[in-house]
């Protein structure tokens, strides 16, 4: 029996998701539908965000600056990773492909830590915030790299009193969670 052959606007929707598409959520955090990450954003839709915090055994954590968007060339301090859940992805696994991906970590244990609806607040994102102490590992980057910085929990308040612009809306959430210094 031959092949059967679906026109071409049909062939176009059953394509398979690429890297760039994003799920977009309903008000209960369920997949609504997929589309082109650009048009998630731009359009401002709630879609998903995986944080990761690295936390050293002196329960200081790794934050890093980030260049803010948009006209301004200032950069915000930010979490240690941030990312984009893929297609079908679960939480866990973006997060520890973030890992692998920007600081070759295979496999660290993560903890989940909190959660934040999608907002104007977090930009859409609808987040997700896991604590990672990898065991072994010093999170201090030698040859010291600029736009990393460990900070513990007085540190990070100073900032949030002193010059609160400087971090990024998701490290102000994140700063508020308990237990994030705790052991």
């Amino acid at each position: 029996m031959p092949e059967k052959k679906y026109p071409a606007r049909f062939e176009k929707i059953f394509q398979p998701p690429d890297a760039d598409t994003l799920e977009v959520l309903d008000h209960n955090g369920s997949t609504l539908l997929l589309m082109p990450g650009k048009a998630v954003l731009q359009q401002k839709l709630p879609h998903r965000a995986v944080l990761v915090l690295l936390r050293d055994p002196d329960k200081k954590i790794l934050i890093r600056r980030y260049p803010r968007s948009g006209k301004s060339r200032a950069s915000l301090w930010n979490v240690s990773a941030i990312v984009l859940p893929r297609v079908g992805e679960a939480r866990e696994e973006a997060a520890l492909r973030v890992l692998r991906e920007e600081f070759g970590m295979d496999g660290p244990a993560l903890f989940p830590a909190g959660e934040k609806r999608a907002c104007p607040e977090t930009r859409w994102k609808h987040l997700f915030l896991f604590l990672s102490r990898p065991a072994g590992l010093s999170l201090n980057p030698r040859p010291p790299t600029a736009g990393t910085m460990l900070t513990d929990e007085n540190e990070l308040k100073e900032m949030l009193l002193a010059a609160p612009q400087s971090l990024a809306p998701e490290l102000h959430w994140a700063a508020g969670i308990r237990n994030l210094f705790r052991p």
